[in-house]
């Protein structure tokens, strides 16, 4: 097991598991889901939904990764639709630093 990793939730029918086109050296893979996914990249593991809201179910997943990947010393959240094309290793050596946590910043996008 690696010490870093990319996660995804996905409830119900609404998005399918994509395989990543660039799986960076040190990362696993982990998606939590109740659907009955097959891959070769990612750990799928089942999880009972505990309401009746599928977003709901995603994001326990999403907002509590240190509940579910305590044995990781650094989380990347990613959506169940995004597609993993670059080196991660990039980003956290860019924005992460000296940082304990960091997110996209929407203000910087002209809607």
């Amino acid at each position: 097991m690696n010490r870093r990793v990319i996660y995804t939730s996905i409830f119900g029918g609404y998005d399918e598991l994509v395989e990543p086109e660039f799986k960076p050296d040190g990362w696993d893979f982990v998606c939590f889901t109740d659907r009955n996914f097959k891959s070769e990249s990612w750990d799928v593991r089942m999880a009972i939904p505990l309401y009746s809201d599928n977003t709901r179910n995603a994001r326990r997943y999403k907002l509590l990764p240190h509940r579910f990947l305590s044995n990781y010393d650094i989380s990347i959240w990613t959506d169940g639709n995004i597609i993993t094309r670059g080196d991660v290793n990039k980003l956290l050596e860019d924005y992460l630093d000296n940082n304990t946590m960091t997110t996209f910043d929407h203000m910087q996008c002209d809607i």
